[in-house]
Formats: C-alpha cells, structure tokens, sequence
C-alpha cells in the first residue's frame, strides 16, 4: 500500500513539473519588434497614421541598441497598428512603450478616442506618458536628432521623469490620465514638446503643456504659466525662481527652489464659495549677477519680500487668465471641494464651469531663503 501511494505522488510530481517547466508565454526577441514610443497623426482619407519608434537590439552586443521609425495607417488605432506586421513581418511589442506623443490635429479632433487601445491593452503598461507635440507633426519628434539617448522615446521618458527638477512641464500618464477622465469637473493638462535647434541639431524639448478640455486642445501653456500651474497644484518640487522686478536690483537674481509646499483650501463665507491658496516656498541664492551684497538680513528680508510679492502675482494673473480666456478648472479646486465640502460640491457641480469662471480666489505665496552656500556677495576678480 505504502509502495503505491509512493509511486502514485511520484507520477503526481512528474506530470506537475512537466506541465509547468518553463514560460508559457515566452516568444522569441527575433519574433518581436519592441516599441519605445508611438506618435499618433491624422493621415490621408480620414485614416490614422501611427508611427512608431522600434528599438533594434544587435544580439552580438547586449550594450548597444539603435532604433528605426515605422509608419502604419489604418482606419482605427488598432488596426494601423496590426498592419504593422505586414511592414515589419513583427508583431509590435508594446510593453516597453514609454511615450504616445499625439499631433495638434488629433489632440484638437479627441484624445480618449487614440488613447482607447492604450488603456485598455493589457499588454500596454499604465504608465506611458501621453505628449503633445507642437509641431506639424508627432512624427516630426521622433525623427529629432539624438540627445544623451539613441532611442529618442526613451530620452524624452527621462527628461519627463526629470522634470521635478525644474518644474517646467506637468507629468502625464495612461493612469493619470484615466484617473481624471472619470473625475467631473476638472479638464487634464498634458506635457509639450518642440523642436529646439542646438548647434545646428534639431533636438526635442519639453515644455509647456496643453489644456484638455471636454477630450480636445483649447489651449497651449509657455514654461511660466506652467510653472504657476505647478505652484497651485502643489507639483513644484524643485526648478528656479528669477527676481527680475525688484527695482532696487542691479541685474537679475536666480534662487534654487529646495521644496514648496502648497495647500488649497475651500471656503464658503456668508454663503459665497472661495479658495484660499498658501504657497510657501524655500529656496537658495545660487547667482548674483549685480552687484548686490546680501550679507545684511535686511538685504534678505528685502529679497524674500520681493521675490514673494512676484511669486504671489504671477500666480494670481494666471488663474484669472485661465477663468477668463478657458473657464476651465486645470487646478483641480473642483477635486479638492469635493473632498472638503461634499454637499457644497453637489450644490454647484451641475453648473461648476459658471462657477469656476467667478470664483474668488485669494492666493499668499511666502518666499524664504536658506541658503547653503557660504558667499552671499557678488564674486568680483581678487576676491
């Protein structure tokens, strides 16, 4: 009895491992073409073009990979990409897709409707950034010249992921962008990129952002507006402040930002609804090109007056900007409502554009300076 129990889990155990030796989803790396990136244009007769950046690994040396663009077109998303395989001979492989850049044309027509098949492809990670190329084309940022990386959707993915550091473009991915699709009363940004020309070079460069509002572009944000942006919406986690408007100064003063904090607060007094926004910044003198000594704390307590006073109205010119020209909430104010004040958030959701577009909105942005360097004064010759 004890022979045949033996024998039966022996069998047991062989057909187990047989069954589960190996990877039942392993394909070979010369059947696939792997995806870095995607740009998304209008093509001919109403079609999609697609073209996309494959990465083409040199299987005699693992540390080297260059990268080729194939264009495909077909009436959906879908279906240009399948018909890929009738260029490539590949099926595409998406799970190393880091960006989906998207034209003007396509942004302004809808971007959920491009942005279907990424969402729901379980092959497609959730954290592809979604683009918004300023020039004619998506396509035409992908054919830039090489920067630091020789697969230019991988570079872009790291200058994204770098922008904390500057706080000069808003940081978009499928997630982020499912997430706020299903959140009512607030319109997305997405980063932007353009060419830029450096020695003769046409080189990629993001900056800025685009407003989405209602899934289609109804405006475009240069690098200080965005950086306001970032300031509302607590985003800012690095990135420089320039006191150019100070009229007791020389010549401009750049300080590094070290951390911000930002707190958004709904207020309803006497029945009127208001926002309060506290900005409280840190930073450090990293360059005097005047002749200014902040040596004194009366210089300093100067500059950080100043430099909070600037901080302050660009914030607030922004905001209003936005109310008038889009009447669109890019801040989120609508979110935030909704997690403080939940019956006034149902009492004005229904008409929350109306009331974003005359919301009262008090912002008090405090600068102060701790600066790590030793030298306070402008650096002359014999110092």
């Amino acid at each position: 009895m004890k022979k045949s129990k033996r024998v039966f889990i022996s069998i047991f155990v062989f057909i187990y491992l047989l069954c589960t030796a190996g990877c039942w989803n392993y394909r070979e790396l010369d059947d696939l073409a792997i995806v870095a990136g995607a740009a998304i244009d209008k093509g001919a007769n109403g079609q999609y073009t697609v073209t996309t950046e494959v990465v083409d690994v040199d299987a005699n040396n693992d540390t080297k990979s260059e990268s080729k663009l194939v264009s495909m077109h077909g009436k959906t998303i879908l279906d240009a990409i399948r018909n890929g395989i009738s260029i490539t001979g590949k099926k595409l492989y998406w799970s190393h897709c880091k960006v989906a850049i998207l034209s003007k044309e396509i942004a302004e027509e809808g971007v959920t409707k491009v942005l279907d098949v990424f969402i729901r492809d379980a092959e497609i990670r959730n954290d592809v950034n979604i683009v918004y190329s300023r020039q004619d084309t998506a396509r035409e940022i992908l054919e830039a010249q090489e920067t630091t990386e020789s697969i230019k959707a991988f570079a872009i993915d790291k200058v994204l992921k770098n922008q904390i550091k500057i706080s000069k473009a808003p940081k978009t991915d499928l997630l982020d962008y499912s997430i706020e699709l299903q959140t009512k009363g607030i319109s997305m940004v997405i980063p932007a990129v353009h060419l830029e020309e450096v020695k003769g070079n046409m080189i990629p460069r993001v900056a800025g952002a685009a407003i989405i509002k209602d899934d289609k572009l109804v405006g475009e944000l240069g690098e200080e507006d965005t950086q306001a942006l970032l300031f509302v919406r607590n985003e800012v986690k690095g990135g420089v402040l320039v006191d150019d408007k100070n009229v007791g100064l020389s010549a401009p003063i750049s300080m590094e930002i070290f951390r911000n904090e930002t707190k958004v607060k709904p207020v309803v007094e006497d029945g009127k609804l208001k926002f309060k926004v506290n900005i409280r910044v840190t930073v450090g003198i990293d360059e005097i090109q005047g002749k200014e000594n902040f040596g004194d704390e009366n210089a300093v307590n100067r500059l950080e007056a100043s430099t909070s006073q600037a901080t302050q109205k660009k914030v607030t010119d922004f905001i209003k900007k936005i109310q008038s020209e889009y009447g669109t909430d890019i801040f989120l104010f609508g979110d935030k409502l909704r997690e403080k004040n939940v019956n006034k958030w149902k009492s004005v959701s229904g008409r929350w554009e109306e009331v974003f577009r005359n919301l009262e909105v008090d912002v008090d942005a405090k600068v102060h300076i701790k600066n790590s360097a030793l030298i306070y004064k402008t650096i002359k010759r014999g110092d």
